[in-house]
């Protein structure tokens, strides 16, 4: 029998979690003989396959440097494992033919404002990542990614030869308690956590525009409501006289979420980069029109669904949600595009199936 070690170690919260919970659920392989490596705390029995412990002091970042670059290749050395599926944040130095999931979109990302954007911790912390994603690159032998945009990026700037397979992540929509959670007919939501490239900073000058052209719309964000960014944020809001259109919920769980999104006019997404962006996804399959970023990661994963703007510049912005919110729905007249995004979507045991297959 087949012997496979499945690494979601990493895979905490986010599209990393929904793929975690959702492939725990659907996978089916019997005739491989699977060991799994899970986020501390997280609780799921088995009868037919092996759960890896790791010490918790592998969550510190000396630890993390300790389970890449010894525990894993020793536990697959010790039990005769040969291929391994990583969900990991990097590549294992010293396992060969992995199967490695990309999603780490900083990797192609040539933003030179996003990254002096950042404090010298958070920078070098990502070029490390890279580095490690560079250095190590060989060791795959096939790399899973969620677009063709993520796919031919990977290939142009790490010269990979390997097998690429592009493989979009499902997006299953249950549990909507039919609550608004505050949310009225013409709020625009932006369903994301805090990160640079984000592109939250826009936000106050595309309400300020907003307010004074007398649009009738708010902007209601998800980050968390007692960190340094919406402090940052509401600071600048107020500074404008802008915080009454601008609001957060703070983090939502998965049936939340679904529930914000369909009380909402419409999905806003002004980030500025993607290697997929599920809510992009999850909007559409709820009805909900999309206005986002024009930048090809984006394009890549709706095609002509959505309304696009520049990311770089709140006047776009601005004019794109007045047109919207005055009646020109151009999201609407685009359902047909939305249906031929979503027939190129997976189930997740088709998606579970592929991935298991493409590492053994």
């Amino acid at each position: 029998m087949n012997k496979l070690l499945i690494n979601f170690f990493s895979a905490k919260s986010g599209g990393g979690k929904v793929i975690l919970d959702n492939f725990m659920e659907h996978f089916d392989a019997d005739d491989v003989e699977i060991h799994f490596i899970f986020p501390s705390e997280y609780d799921f029995k088995f009868e037919k396959h092996l759960e890896v412990k790791v010490p918790k002091w592998m969550n510190k970042p000396y630890g993390l440097f300790w389970f890449y670059f010894f525990f894993v290749p020793n536990y697959c050395r010790k039990n005769g494992i040969s291929k391994v599926l990583n969900f990991g944040d990097v590549i294992f130095p010293r396992l060969k033919s992995q199967t490695y999931f990309f999603d780490w979109a900083y990797l192609v990302l040539d933003d030179s404002n996003i990254w002096s954007s950042m404090d010298f911790k958070s920078r070098f912390i990502r070029m490390l990542k890279a580095a490690l994603i560079k250095a190590f690159k060989s060791n795959n032998k096939t790399v899973i990614v969620q677009s063709e945009a993520i796919s031919s990026s990977y290939k142009k700037i790490l010269g990979f030869e390997g097998e690429i397979v592009v493989a979009p992540t499902p997006v299953s929509i249950n549990n909507i308690d039919g609550m608004s959670h505050g949310i009225d007919k013409n709020s625009l939501v932006y369903i994301s956590n805090y990160a640079p490239h984000k592109n939250f900073e826009i936000i106050p000058r595309v309400a300020s525009i907003l307010k004074q052209n007398k649009v009738d719309c708010s902007i209601v964000l998800t980050i968390d409501e007692n960190s340094i960014h919406w402090r940052n944020l509401s600071c600048e809001l107020s500074g404008l006289g802008v915080l009454d259109m601008v609001k957060t919920l703070g983090p939502l769980s998965q049936e939340d979420v679904f529930s914000v999104l369909k009380s909402s006019r419409a999905l806003f997404f002004p980030s500025k980069l993607e290697s997929y962006g599920i809510p992009l996804i999850e909007a559409m399959i709820l009805g909900k029109p999309v206005l986002t970023s024009d930048t090809p990661f984006i394009k890549s994963v709706c095609g002509d669904a959505v309304l696009y703007f520049d990311p770089k510049c709140p006047e776009d912005i601005a004019t794109k949600i007045t047109d919207f919110i005055d009646g020109v729905d151009y999201c609407r007249m685009r359902q047909s595009e939305v249906s031929k995004v979503l027939e190129n979507i997976p189930s997740w045991d088709q998606y579970t199936r592929l991935l298991i297959k493409s590492s053994i």
